[in-house]
C-alpha cells in the first residue's frame, strides 16, 4: 500500500510539472506573437492565474490588469484634481478624469464582457477606445484651447502604461483567433483600420473592417 501511495504521489507531481510546462509554453508562445514580448511576459507572469489560463484567459488577464491600471490612474488624477487651485490645470485634469471614468466604468468592462461572449472584434474595438482615453488625457496637456493649459503632462508614464497594455490585449486577442479570412484576417483588418496613417489605406481597411465585423459575428 505504501509503495502505491508513493507511486501515486510521484505520478501527481509529474502531471503537475507537465501541466506547468505546458502553461509556461502557452505564455511564451502567446507573448512571442506580440510586438512587446518583454511587457507581455512580465505582465502575465505577475498574475498567478496565468499558470492555468488558455490563450483567451491570458487576454482576459491582460484586460483585468489594464482596467486596474486605468483605475489607479483615475485615482491619481482625481487626487491631484481635488488639490489643485490652478484653473487651467483643473480644466485639463477634468478632461482626464472624464476620459478615465469612461474607460473604467464603461469601455473596459464592456471589452471584457465582449471577450467572454466571443465577440472578439467588438472587444478589440473597446480596447482601442480605452487606449484612446489615455491618449486624449495625455494630449490635453499640450493641445489645450488656451495657452495657459499647455504644460508637460505629469501622467505620461501612467498614460503610456495603459496604451501599451491595451495594445498588448489587442494583439493577444488576435493571436488566438482561428486562421482564415473571416476570423484572424478579419480582426487584423479591423485593427489596421484604426492604426494605419495612410488615408487611402485607412479607407480601405475601414471598409474591410466593417465588412469583417459582420462576418466575425457568424464565425
Amino acid at each position: 500500500m505504501a509503495s502505491l501511495k508513493v507511486a501515486d504521489l510521484v505520478l501527481l507531481i509529474v502531471s503537475l510539472l507537465f501541466l506547468m510546462s505546458v502553461r509556461a509554453d502557452m505564455i511564451d508562445d502567446t507573448c512571442n506573437r506580440t510586438s512587446d514580448t518583454e511587457l507581455c511576459l512580465s505582465t502575465l507572469r505577475s498574475d498567478p492565474r496565468s499558470s492555468t489560463a488558455d490563450a483567451k484567459g491570458l487576454a482576459h488577464i491582460v484586460l483585468d490588469i489594464t482596467l486596474k491600471k486605468a483605475k489607479d490612474n483615475l485615482a491619481q488624477i482625481d487626487q491631484l484634481l481635488s488639490r489643485t487651485t490652478d484653473p487651467a490645470l483643473k480644466d485639463v485634469l477634468t478632461i482626464c478624469s472624464q476620459e478615465y471614468g469612461n474607460a473604467t466604468v464603461v469601455i473596459l468592462p464592456r471589452a471584457i464582457k465582449k471577450l467572454e461572449s466571443k465577440f472578439d472584434a467588438e472587444a478589440t474595438g473597446n480596447v482601442e477606445d480605452s487606449a484612446g482615453c489615455a491618449k486624449t488625457c495625455e494630449e490635453s496637456f499640450s493641445d489645450g484651447p488656451r495657452p495657459e493649459q499647455n504644460r508637460p503632462s505629469p501622467f505620461t508614464d501612467q498614460n503610456n502604461a495603459v496604451l501599451h497594455l491595451a495594445r498588448l490585449a489587442e494583439e493577444i486577442i488576435v493571436s488566438f483567433a482561428p486562421d482564415g479570412f473571416f476570423s484572424k484576417g478579419c480582426l487584423e483588418a479591423v485593427i489596421r483600420s484604426r492604426h494605419d496613417p495612410s488615408k487611402v489605406l485607412a479607407i480601405f481597411f475601414i471598409l474591410h473592417g466593417y465588412i469583417c465585423k459582420l462576418q466575425c459575428l457568424l464565425v
